[in-house]
């Protein structure tokens, strides 16, 4: 199995002076793992989420508004956010 050191010097010679750009999701690095993200698992597109906490309280803001329900009940533990009322 390679080390972490190793796969990381490996990505580093791979990349491009452009791949580094990347900043807050904008880039050409994220914009190519995401595409092949999305071919990999035969889909139109892919999004990358830094963290889990993001992915859940993005799936779930799109269900509510699918549902048009904004009402949520979720545990003190769950990461709310701040703001829970709708973006219009």
């Amino acid at each position: 199995m390679e080390s972490l050191k190793v796969r990381i010097a490996r990505l580093a010679e791979s990349m491009s002076d452009e791949d580094d750009q990347d900043l807050c999701g904008i880039g050409v690095l994220l914009q190519r793992f995401e595409a092949d993200l999305a071919d990999r698992f035969g889909k139109e597109a892919a999004v990358f989420l830094p963290s889990a906490t993001m992915a859940q309280q993005i799936s779930l803001r799109i269900w509510r508004e699918r549902r048009g329900d904004f009402t949520v009940a979720m545990h003190p533990s769950a990461h709310p956010p701040v703001r829970v009322s709708p973006v219009r």
